[in-house]
């Protein structure tokens, strides 16, 4: 999980994890992470109180409370392995996938494709946003696999992961009619974004208000201030919405972050980008779909991240 900018940290007596605190809005959490592993972090607790500096404990924990962690962890444990969907594949006996239709999309069962190692969850999520917002939202893609000598957009490189088919583009004009909401969101110096869906029935019975403030990326048109920062905040619109980050993730396609051009160029801000990565590197994806000779043909010789998990390369151009 992704936490913005704490406070109050406090080392553990090894030095191998740190406990801090992070408030949202009128919720504070208590989250621990392990230095070994810093992109994992988990929340311990969490409280509409004010917490203060969080401290280690070595004692141990009286029954009732650690009957009830216990009882918690098996719940979660239980929650996660209860799939939402099923990844079928066209041919298990082979180490090289194919790249596959997806149904009925940009109007046509021939238009868009993902590799087949990840086009069944990203069916499953279509029908989940469908359910959630009566809005059959990823009936419409900006992009999805590109061929390997596809020209890239201005300014970035054809090391993708549309390349290897587990990437999509949302549409991006549904920001321009209203129907979509962004929240920009800041990560230890890195910028991402929440894209919340406006439902279509707006009576209550589906989503919930926006509680934070959303992004107005084009008012950097109007030069001064908001043209260097890329934008500025605008009020809370009225209305319904349902996060569509959060559904994604259920699923395991990842947001994009934007990559440090953004408050300049409108092709880097990337809110409309979704990966499903499963924390492999983008040359493993690539020997997916791919033989090595012909990825080195196509790429000659690539970057050292390219080989590395994108867990560890978040916030890289």
């Amino acid at each position: 999980m992704l936490f913005g900018v704490g406070g109050m940290p406090t080392w553990a007596p090894d030095g191998q994890a740190l406990a801090f605190v992070y408030r949202q809005e009128a919720t504070t959490y208590l989250i621990a992470a392990d230095m070994r592993g810093w992109g994992l972090t988990q929340e311990g607790y969490s409280s509409s109180d004010t917490m203060g500096r969080p401290h280690w404990y070595a004692g141990r924990l009286s029954p009732d409370l650690e009957a009830s962690l216990v009882e918690r962890t098996v719940s979660d444990t239980a929650g996660a392995a209860s799939q939402l969907y099923t990844e079928l594949l066209m041919s298990a006996d082979t180490d090289v996938y194919d790249i596959v239709y997806l149904p009925n999309v940009n109007g046509s069962d021939r238009a868009e494709r993902l590799s087949d190692r990840v086009n069944d969850s990203f069916n499953a999520l279509r029908e989940r946003v469908l359910q959630e917002t009566q809005w059959d939202y990823l009936a419409i893609l900006g992009d999805s696999w590109r061929p390997m000598d596809h020209t890239p957009r201005p300014g970035q490189g054809r090391i993708s992961w549309h390349v290897c088919g587990r990437a999509v583009d949302i549409n991006q004009g549904f920001l321009r009619k209203g129907d979509i909401e962004l929240v920009r969101e800041d990560v230890g110096g890195v910028t991402y974004w929440r894209v919340f869906i406006r439902a279509r029935i707006q009576d209550g019975s589906l989503g919930e208000p926006l509680r934070v403030a959303p992004w107005d990326i084009d008012a950097r048109s109007k030069g001064g201030l908001a043209a260097a920062q890329g934008g500025e905040l605008k009020p809370i619109p009225a209305g319904y919405y349902v996060d569509f980050t959060t559904l994604a993730a259920d699923y395991g396609w990842e947001r994009r972050n934007a990559l440090s051009n953004w408050r300049s160029s409108y092709y880097d801000i990337e809110w409309w980008h979704f990966q499903k990565t499963e924390g492999m590197s983008w040359y493993a994806c690539m020997t997916e779909l791919y033989s090595e000779e012909e990825v080195i043909a196509s790429y000659g010789t690539l970057p050292w991240w390219t080989k590395r998990p994108e867990s560890e390369i978040q916030g890289l151009p």
